[in-house]
């Protein structure tokens, strides 16, 4: 019983993926005395070995399938597929014999689940031709009847059936479900799953020396971390990003520690690292790439180099292109290019070269004019891949010779042309055939079940058809497939509870660059919602991160609307997808003259709803652009322009929008150098300090030069403002235009995120409610706050011509959270609140709100607490209640938008802490202003912030009627002495439409 303990110990390291092992390089030796020495195992030597075994009388059949298996499954790492597999034909009838030896028999079933596994380390482009007779379902069956074998032991406990044994059925599961999984056979792995928690939670005394009795908790620790692996990647082919999420923490909890076990492993091989390169799989989908890097290096390093392996050297190759991919990703191009290079010269040997690895390196070497290597590599990828014949339904040989073949024509057509003009026409004639090369390719592709895996996938397609096509100047395709992305990132992110681990602020950062330059190609075509709508998207996602929403319904996140078009080839493509997977199933040899004829006729259809949808698109999108004047992608009167900022790690994309025209600007950025700038002019206005102009100017520049000039001639007074990263966290009131502020031009409007499941309604009442809390907090965290009760008396006082008007006051103890959210109960028309806000790191929980009664209330208390409001503005006299900024370094809406969420049509917020008195003063005059005038809460503050400015009572006083108030008039005597951005810029209005 020790003995079949430690071989199944020995073959579960290197089975569960991979194939099994059982030879030394030394005991090959043994098998053929006549090898000279040669420790490589070859088709000929192993041909001839299998030979002598099948022939010799004095081997019974489980001897003749012991050594047979032996010597193939040592064999397999390093001879070609195609050897391999005419091998296993020739011992075909011994390997399949029922065995009558429990140890041979098992051996035989770790052999057979080693075929069904095989895959996991063959050219993702070639998949694997299933080497026997019988069918793979037979297989199983074979593997059933194994656990009916009896099995005496030398000791007390006499005989007993393998499947009575807990352990032994969890063994057999953990190497069964991979399979499972593969083939989609999920109640099977899901039972299995549930076996290998039962059988390793057991300790198997009836297989243990003492010795090993002792070490079981390490035993049992490897055993479970396993079977929480098979757990993920069933979540992952079946279940929504959430639960994958959640199979994932005992891996990652864990993996260092298993790692640890088995380097003290004697009889651990190296291949056995590559089998883990799942730990990491979901971190990469997901963002975390640190600890992607981390654990793959690690992996890496334990692999032995060993050429002459396939599987050893397929396995280092896979994870150096997880190595390079995610360097790739967070921008360190020429590490990106290092192990991207080393991989291809593994690959030289193994064959493992995959059409993303092929794309790259052509590209490297073409942009070089390197043509030589690069008709090297393609040839190399022609052998290694597309001359081995391919059954798999997934990967047709046609589909690996038309790639090939792509690429062949513009080596041949690049090496002909004459000037750089010709070869970028070429390159992008030939980035348009890719991106049609890879719709075939996906339209081939079988079903999935759904998961989360299968919304990955989608991703990185849609990502690279939308980045193919724009590279072909095919900007119609590349817009569809950037809204499949864009939609497809959304649907996951309803898919996470909460923000576990920051995964939501991770994966939301992780996409938002993509999702900006998506942006671009939708105003390219005159889309210009979508292209608003990406921002939007952007700005909401930070904002739900940081107030950790759980249980997101998916009305809620903004998701962009396919075109007509664009909604009916999509409708067309599934139904041909649908049609060609039945087509694979009913057609498993794809050398079928009707299957062929089949085929192109889908093909063909494929390219006529193509031409169709590009023909209808074009028509629809210049049609929207000619008869419908109102194109503005958000609300605009008469008057009123709308810019959209966008920052990447390079650019700054600016688009402005009036009632019948749109513009786009893209002007150069270094974007740690422009947030550096924007985050030195704050830090000025917020304390008063002087601002340096040189700064000053150049930021005003960049940011409105253009916009205001594009809208100079088109009587605009009113700006709506979408910023981006820190854009936001700089009021633009205070920026210049030729020299002069534009305060006194133009009344700006930041435009908040909407809730769409809300109804955004005006109250006509003219209630009021104000809230104060002057004292403090019991906790002396935050302190007090005396300024606040002159602030109330002052807005309680005010003399309003609008004698409808009802005015109330909540301050200190009567300041409660009863009374505050009982305000929102009873449709108060205007909330005013003057207090304390704090933001803590990164935390809604911990970013709080001073009470008056002392208490404090979470930025998370308030966004669950708070009933769903109508209030045309809330006014938040409070510091930092505006913008804020992240422990990540990113800027988004902070509590302003806690209360646009729950219907707040207007939200008053500030960006930093300001004087008490001079806040005092500025309320008073901005509600004497908003209440006896027909004006909007956003020209209210304009009007107000201009008075501040230019210390002149009489600038704005004609246009406008502070109904004969003494205390205001009072107010504007002294009001020069505010003329600093820094009492009057932090102030700003977010309005929802």
């Amino acid at each position: 019983m020790k003995k079949i303990f430690l071989f199944l110990c020995f073959l579960t390291l290197i089975v569960s993926q991979s194939n099994a092992y059982s030879l030394s390089k030394d005991t090959f030796k043994s098998f053929d005395r006549e090898s000279s020495g040669n420790d490589t195992p070859s088709f000929a030597i192993v041909q001839e070995l299998n030979k002598k075994y099948r022939e010799d009388p004095n081997l019974n059949t489980d001897q003749k399938i012991k050594f047979i298996i032996e010597a193939l499954s040592f064999a397999a790492p390093y001879l070609p597929d195609q050897d391999f597999e005419n091998l296993i034909k020739e011992s075909e009838s011994i390997i399949l014999t029922n065995a009558k030896d429990t140890d041979i028999a098992i051996a035989q079933g770790v052999f057979f689940i080693s075929m069904l596994n095989k895959r996991s380390y063959q050219n993702p482009a070639k998949g694997f031709v299933w080497p026997f007779s019988v069918s793979k379902d037979e297989v199983f069956l074979k593997l059933d009847q194994l656990t009916e074998l009896e099995k005496c032991s030398f000791g007390r406990f006499g005989c007993e059936k393998l499947k009575n044994i807990p352990f032994i059925r969890a063994y057999l599961a953990l190497i069964t479900v991979p399979t499972y999984i593969s083939y989609g056979k999920y109640d099977q792995a899901r039972a299995a799953i549930n076996e290998m928690l039962i059988g390793f939670n057991t300790r198997p005394d009836k297989l243990l020396s003492a010795k090993e009795i002792e070490d079981w908790p390490n035993l049992q620790k490897f055993y479970l971390y396993l079977s929480y692996g098979m757990k993920y990647r069933l979540a992952e082919a079946t279940g929504t990003l959430d639960i994958s999420i959640d199979e994932t923490k005992y891996i990652s909890d864990n993996f260092y520690g298993l790692m640890k076990h088995i380097e003290k492993n004697e009889k651990t091989i190296g291949i056995v690292y590559a089998d883990f390169r799942w730990v990491y799989e979901l971190d990469f989908k997901i963002g975390r790439y640190d600890r992607v890097l981390d654990k793959a290096r690690y992996l890496l390093s334990k692999m032995p180099v060993d050429n002459k392996n396939f599987v050893i050297t397929s396995g280092r190759s896979l994870i150096m292109k997880d190595i390079a991919m995610t360097y790739q990703k967070v921008g360190f191009l020429d590490l990106a290019a290092k192990y991207r290079d080393d991989s291809v010269e593994l690959d030289a040997y193994s064959g493992l070269i995959d059409t993303t690895t092929l794309g790259f390196k052509m590209y490297e070497l073409l942009v070089r004019n390197d043509y030589e290597a690069a008709t090297k590599f393609i040839n190399l990828f022609e052998s290694k891949v597309c001359e081995v014949e391919i059954n798999d339904t997934r990967y047709l040989k046609k589909a690996c010779n038309e790639y090939v073949f792509n690429f062949k024509e513009l080596l041949n057509e690049r090496k002909a042309s004459g000037s750089e003009n010709q070869r970028k026409e070429l390159d992008r004639k030939h980035w348009s055939k890719s991106a049609e090369w890879f719709e075939k390719y996906i339209l081939i592709s079988p079903e999935k079940n759904g998961g989360s895996s299968q919304d990955f996938e989608l991703i990185d397609s849609y990502s690279f058809m939308h980045d193919a096509y724009i590279s072909g100047d095919n900007k119609i395709m590349a817009a569809y497939y950037g809204k499949k992305y864009v939609n497809t990132i959304q649907k996951l992110r309803t898919e996470i509870s909460g923000n576990k681990e920051n995964l939501l602020e991770i994966f939301t950062e992780s996409h938002a660059e993509k999702i900006k330059k998506i942006s671009s190609t939708f105003y390219e075509i005159n889309d210009f919602s979508a292209a608003w709508a990406c921002i939007n998207i952007i700005k909401e996602n930070e904002f739900l991160d940081f107030v950790r929403r759980r249980g997101v319904d998916d009305k809620f996140l903004t998701t962009i609307s396919l075109s007509k078009p664009e909604a009916e080839y999509s409708i067309k493509y599934d139904l041909l997808l649908n049609e060609i997977r039945i087509l694979n199933e009913k057609f498993p040899s794809k050398n079928n003259l009707e299957f062929k004829k089949l085929i192109k006729n889908k093909e063909d259809s494929l390219d006529i709803i193509k031409r169709d949808f590009l023909v209808q698109s074009k028509r629809f999108y210049a049609e929207n652009l000619t008869k419908n004047k109102k194109n503005s992608p958000v609300p605009l009167s008469t008057g009123e322009a709308a810019i959209q900022f966008l920052v990447t790690d390079k650019n700054l994309t600016i688009y402005v929008s009036t009632s019948t025209e749109n513009k786009k600007f893209e002007k150069p950025i270094n974007k740690v150098s422009f947030r550096q700038d924007i985050l030195d002019i704050q830090r000025s206005l917020s304390s008063k300090k002087e601002i340096d102009q040189s700064k000053f100017n150049s930021l005003s520049n960049l940011l409105l030069s253009d916009s205001l000039e594009f809208i100079k001639d088109k009587n605009i007074n009113k700006l709506k403002i979408k910023s981006d990263d820190f854009i936001s966290l700089i009021p633009l009131s205070v920026l210049n235009d030729n020299g002069s502020q534009i305060n006194g031009k133009y009344v700006i409007e930041s435009i908040g995120i909407a809730n769409k499941n809300i109804k955004y309604s005006k109250i006509n009442n003219f209630d009021f409610n104000a809230f104060a809390a002057s004292k403090g907090s019991t906790d002396n965290k935050f302190k007090a706050l005396p300024g606040v009760k002159n602030e109330i008396d002052l807005i309680m006082n005010l003399n309003l011509s609008n004698k409808q008007a009802h005015l109330k006051s909540y301050v200190d103890s009567d300041f409660t959270r009863e009374s505050f959210k009982n305000s929102f109960l009873n449709d108060i028309s205007y909330v005013h609140v003057a207090t304390h806000f704090k933001v803590d790191g990164n935390l809604a929980s911990a970013s709080k709100m001073l009470l008056g009664d002392g208490s404090l209330i979470s930025l998370e208390e308030m966004r669950d607490d708070i009933p769903k409001i109508k209030s045309n503005l809330v006014a938040l006299s409070a510091c930092n209640t505006g913008d804020v900024i992240s422990s990540s370094d990113k800027s988004f809406e902070g509590l302003a938008s806690v209360f646009q969420q729950k219907g707040a049509r207007n939200v008053l917020s500030t960006l930093w802490e300001i004087d008490d008195q001079a806040t005092s003063d500025f309320m008073g005059i901005f509600y004497s202003i908003l209440l006896n005038n027909n004006v909007t809460p956003s020209q209210a503050l304009a009007y107000t912030q201009n008075i501040f400015r230019t210390g002149k009572q009489d600038t704005d006083r004609k246009k406008i009627n502070l109904g004969q108030d003494t205390q205001v008039f009072s107010l504007l005597k002294n009001i020069g002495k505010y003329s600093h951005p820094y009492y009057w810029s932090a102030f700003q209005v977010s309005s929802i439409n």
